[in-house]
């Protein structure tokens, strides 16, 4: 539900009075998202590594 003057901000607050938009799922579905992202960025970290000039020539 949105606010009539179209703040984002107010956007949280009009969910629920009660507080139940909390408990809805919305906070787990954040946290996965931030360990589904830790894990690709960990993943992609382990294979990096900075190539040499020589080695850029080999492979480009």
């Amino acid at each position: 539900m949105s606010s009539p003057e179209g703040n984002p901000s107010d956007d949280c607050k009009n969910g629920a009075a009660d507080g139940s938009a909390d408990d809805s799922g919305a906070e787990a579905a954040t946290n996965g998202g931030i360990e589904a992202l830790a894990t690709v960025t960990r993943n992609a970290s382990r294979h990096l590594y900075l190539l040499t000039a020589d080695e850029k020539r080999v492979r480009f």
